[in-house]
């Protein structure tokens, strides 16, 4: 794809795994733990994944998601930093 709506996907996924990584970091260090684990050349299925992501972060509902919001928010913008 290409355009806004990737744009928009890669944002949300870059703030996902900031946000992880900042506030969840013993979670997120097991989560890619357990991905670097996998055979190599094993196929997991989309349920699968979330199955994996949920048993590390927990549910993704509405609390999951005004959690993250609210760290994204908090980040400070500085349009000249290089």
């Amino acid at each position: 794809g290409s355009g806004e709506r990737v744009s928009t996907i890669y944002a949300q996924s870059w703030g996902l795994v900031f946000y992880l990584a900042r506030e969840r970091e013993s979670d997120f260090s097991e989560y890619l733990a357990n991905i670097a684990n996998r055979p190599r050349g094993t196929r997991v299925t989309p349920k699968e994944e979330l199955a994996a992501f949920t048993a590390s972060f927990g549910a993704v509902d509405e609390s999951f998601q005004r959690a993250w919001l609210a760290h994204m928010i908090r980040l400070r913008f500085d349009p000249s930093a290089d």
